[in-house]
């Protein structure tokens, strides 16, 4: 696999603290008046910020808010972060299949669940309508001899025998 340039990465963090260049704190002016940033300027800070709208409004001195007012009036600016942020998920994603060549269990069992879950490679099932609304299910178990198990999701009452 390809290694991702240094330059591609957002910054490490350092001591557990976000290690974003910042704008400067709610007291302080920000160092850059919005009227004077550019989309040019946005392209330019862009290479290397992970996608990171704080990491690009904090390399220019201007509120997130208005990188973010620049992303929506130009498609071309917003689809350019959305890249910058697949270069991190793609840099993310071989490390974690690099990990599963060099036998790593747990990356196995993350990229199973994460990549697999028609196989049955979940931590919990998701019945019901989600977004759309909820759906009721009926589900009778009924015991058999033999000490089997069999599930009758006919929909009748499981009272009424």
């Amino acid at each position: 696999m390809a290694k991702i340039p240094p330059h591609a990465l957002p910054p490490k963090s350092g001591g557990g603290k976000r290690n974003h260049e910042r704008a400067p704190d709610k007291e302080q002016a920000y160092t850059r008046p919005v009227n004077v940033l550019t989309d040019d300027m946005i392209f330019e800070v862009l290479e290397g910020s992970g996608g990171i709208v704080a990491t690009i409004a904090g390399r220019l001195g201007v509120s997130r808010v208005a990188i973010y007012d620049h992303m929506n009036a130009n498609p071309a600016l917003k689809s350019a972060v959305m890249n910058e942020r697949e270069t991190v998920k793609d840099y993310v994603e071989s490390k974690i299949l690099k990990a599963i060549d060099d036998g790593n269990l747990t990356a196995m069992i993350f990229w199973a669940k994460s990549k697999m879950p028609e196989r049955g490679y979940v931590d919990r099932q998701v019945i019901g309508g989600g977004a759309t609304g909820d759906k009721e299910i009926t589900l009778r178990v009924i015991h058999v001899p033999g000490g089997k198990l069999l599930a009758d999701d006919s929909g009748g009452d499981p009272d009424a025998d």
